[in-house]
């Protein structure tokens, strides 16, 4: 599992092999690293002194990080996790799904964190705090299955944003069918910014329920859910 790669080992200091004889001892280990997440150093996480910090917090639960934002180390954005890689970006998504505080969140998916894509989103579709999540440049339409998970999971979700993604035609049927059944009942506005999706696609993410559709641009879409 790429996200645990940075862990260094299992917990008796062995090496995962690059090649497990099966999926099922691989399943062993990654719950071996996992039962060792709670205390596991932030050290052998992440390299960067402004990671580890974000990663203490997340862990003590501190209200420091009810905004939080995870993009690439160039942008300079306050509250901003930079992962370092594919397993360091797989590890904050652990770690956000284990946090209560985070409230606002917004992240931006890279091609140099592809490796740890579905660990991050699979950590976090545990998390049941945030009230506002933006994600961009999402491009595998595997990883809206976790971002199901995550819209099941969170009842408390009031806007989404997704910008700038390609999700192909599944995808975006597989996030009409999320939202269709997301558990959130304070849900009000779902924001398509930038992102390559057809009329017909957008039709289904529409239909579940009543929506009042604004187009700002032909970018730009807004769908305000209006309370039944």
């Amino acid at each position: 599992a790429p996200f645990l790669s940075s862990a260094r080992g299992d917990e008796e200091g062995h090496t995962q092999p690059a090649n497990a004889e099966s999926s099922g001892k691989s399943l062993i280990w990654i719950k071996a690293i996992l039962a060792r997440a709670a205390t596991l150093p932030v050290e052998e996480i992440a390299t960067q002194e402004s990671n580890r910090a974000i990663l203490r917090q997340l862990r003590r639960n501190s209200d420091r990080v009810a905004t939080l934002t995870v993009f690439d180390p160039e942008e300079q954005v306050a509250h901003n996790y930079s992962p370092e890689g594919g397993a360091d970006f797989g590890w904050i998504g652990y770690f956000i799904g284990q946090n209560t505080s985070v409230k606002l969140f917004e992240m931006c998916c890279d091609d140099i964190y592809a490796e740890g894509n579905e660990h991050f989103f699979r950590g976090l579709s545990h998390n049941t705090s945030i009230r506002d999540a933006s994600f961009g440049r999402i491009v595998d339409p595997d990883l809206v299955k976790s971002l199901t998970t995550f819209l099941a999971n969170n009842s408390d979700l009031e806007k989404l944003e997704l910008y700038e993604c390609d999700l192909e035609a599944s995808g975006w049927s597989s996030l009409a069918l999320a939202l269709a059944g997301c558990s959130s009942k304070s849900l009000h506005q779902v924001t398509l910014r930038s992102n390559k999706i057809e009329d017909e696609q957008l039709s289904a993410l529409t239909e579940p329920w009543p929506l009042r559709t604004t187009r700002f641009s032909n970018l730009t879409t807004v769908l305000c859910i209006v309370a039944m």
